[in-house]
């Protein structure tokens, strides 16, 4: 499958008409698409194939970054959950321009929120970082089990941020933090779809001036008043908050004091 797939992708510009190829200078960008060849194969015979596919495809043009304003204010939207019976909160912070030892802390912080799960009350918290070349997104989830008021919820997760942006981690839950993004790396690492991930993002971001080791070392420099300091920062900026509001929401069994 390995070797038809690769073969299937350099069979894309011999499918290209004249007229397809002449147009293709306008249309191509050099940041559209990055392909990544993993797995079992004879380097020689790899790219070979790859010049005689893609390697007829004109070259194009690097993409231009974008211009977006960053938010002004703050955005609150409250939609209607037809299929889940819990309620939802999801907020979110979009950075331009974020230097990437500030989003390696941001990406920690990110996993250190998604610990904080209150099991008393059957809450789940999620965190991740997405980040781009031009801008990062920054995101928080938390689902309750039982219907809530919208007060109740955004309190909630405020609190759970508060947690990351006014005190300092411990160094046991720091450490545990780490661990779960190694862990991670090393799942992406054992599959053909995640070491090509791996791979397109450094070259995305880096242009191959990055290793993946050098890349996975970066989130162990961070101390906790470093990523308190960090989320503070970033974290106090406007942000997109959106209440999914459940249409037939589980009563709660039993009075939150």
């Amino acid at each position: 499958m390995r070797s038809i797939s690769l073969a299937l992708l350099c069979s894309l510009a011999a499918a290209l008409t004249a007229s397809a190829q002449s147009s293709a200078p306008l249309t191509l960008t050099k940041t559209i698409a990055l392909k990544s060849v993993v797995g079992r194969f004879d380097p020689l015979q790899a790219r070979r194939l790859i010049e005689d596919g893609l390697g007829r495809l004109p070259a194009g043009r690097r993409a231009r970054i974008p211009s977006l304003a960053p938010l002004s204010q703050a955005l609150l939207e409250m939609k209607e959950e037809a299929i889940s019976r819990e309620p939802r909160v999801s907020l979110a912070w979009r950075f331009p321009h974020v230097p990437h030892d500030e989003a390696t802390a941001l990406e920690l912080g990110a996993q250190l929120l998604s610990f904080l799960t209150d099991g008393a009350w059957g809450m789940r918290l999620h965190a991740d970082l997405e980040e781009y070349a031009f801008e990062s997104v920054f995101r928080v989830d938390l689902t309750v089990p039982y219907d809530e008021p919208i007060r109740a919820v955004q309190g909630d997760v405020d609190a759970f941020l508060r947690q990351l942006t006014q005190r300092e981690m411990s160094f046991e839950l720091l450490l545990a933090a780490n661990l779960a993004l190694d862990r991670k790396a090393m799942f992406d690492l054992d599959t053909l779809e995640g070491r090509a991930g791996r791979l397109s993002r450094l070259e995305r971001l880096f242009g191959s001036k990055v290793s993946v080791s050098q890349d996975l070392s970066t989130h162990w420099m961070f101390d906790p008043p470093t990523l308190r300091d960090t989320a503070r920062v970033y974290l106090g900026n406007p942000r997109v908050v959106v209440h999914a509001r459940p249409v037939r929401p589980r009563p709660a069994r039993v009075e939150r004091e």
